[in-house]
């Protein structure tokens, strides 16, 4: 059986939510699968569930985990949903995204369009990088 999409989607969850463990938690042991369970409420057998579809995603046996579920992971630790599915995800990077959105959406909308003009302004610049 060829990799269906939804095969590589629950694979590429299973190591996300992997990184943000290890990244908030610390340590990558058994210890974080029962963490991320009892801090997102989804339940161990959930978690389980979701490592078990990461790690054999062609077993017809590993069932597809609930919007929701993927929603209470993604509040717990403050990404947004799409990013538990995005193979290109980094938890620094979207820690990062997350200050800069938060201190973004203090400014006033005058503010906002300064912003917006300096980094027109910064694209079209010839920079010398030497």
């Amino acid at each position: 059986m060829g990799n269906k999409p939804h095969e590589a989607a629950k694979a590429v969850l299973w190591r996300n939510v992997q990184a943000l463990m290890e990244f908030h938690f610390g340590v990558k042991d058994r210890s974080n699968q029962n963490k991320l369970a009892r801090e997102t409420k989804i339940g161990l057998g959930t978690a389980a569930r979701i490592k078990r579809a990461g790690e054999s995603p062609e077993d017809p046996s590993s069932n597809s985990t609930g919007l929701e579920k993927i929603e209470q992971i993604a509040e717990r630790f403050g990404v947004e949903m799409w990013q538990l599915l995005s193979p290109d995800f980094d938890p620094e990077d979207a820690k990062d995204r997350q200050r800069w959105r938060k201190l973004y959406t203090r400014l006033t909308h005058e503010e906002r369009q300064k912003v917006f003009d300096m980094l027109e302004l910064l694209k079209g610049a010839d920079v010398d990088r030497t």
